[in-house]
C-alpha cells in the first residue's frame, strides 16, 4: 500500500495539482476508516502500513496539524485511542527528498 501511494504522488504530483489533492484527501479518509476497521476487527498489529501510508498522506497535503496529533498518537497505549504504529522515520526521509523540510523535521 505504501509503495502504491508513493508512485501515486510521483507519477501526478506535478501535472495535476487539483486532481492529487482531491485523490489524498480522498484516500486520508479511507485509510482513516480502514484503520478504526481494523482495530474495531481486532487486527490491531496490522495497520503499520495504513499508518505509514496516512502519515505519507498527510505530509504530501502540507495538513501539519494533523500530522502532529497523530504522532502524538505514538504513545497512546492505554488511552482509549488506537496507537499510531507507521514507520515514522521511512516517511520522514521521504519527507525530506521531497523538501517539505517542515514536515521531516516534525518526523524526525
Amino acid at each position: 500500500m505504501v509503495t502504491t501511494v508513493f508512485a501515486f504522488g510521483n507519477a501526478y504530483g506535478d501535472s495535476y495539482t487539483n486532481e492529487v489533492v482531491t485523490a489524498f484527501t480522498n484516500l486520508i479518509e479511507f485509510l482513516r476508516g480502514a484503520r478504526t476497521l481494523m482495530f474495531v476487527q481486532g487486527k490491531y498489529s496490522e495497520h503499520a502500513e495504513i499508518d505509514t501510508s496516512l502519515m505519507y498522506c498527510y505530509v504530501r497535503l502540507d495538513k501539519l496539524e494533523e500530522l502532529d496529533s497523530f504522532l502524538q498518537l505514538t504513545n497512546a497505549i492505554g488511552s482509549g485511542v488506537v496507537p499510531m504504529k507507521g514507520d515514522i522515520l521511512m516517511i520522514g526521509d521521504r519527507a525530506y527528498a521531497e523538501q517539505r523540510y517542515v514536515a521531516a523535521k516534525m518526523l524526525f
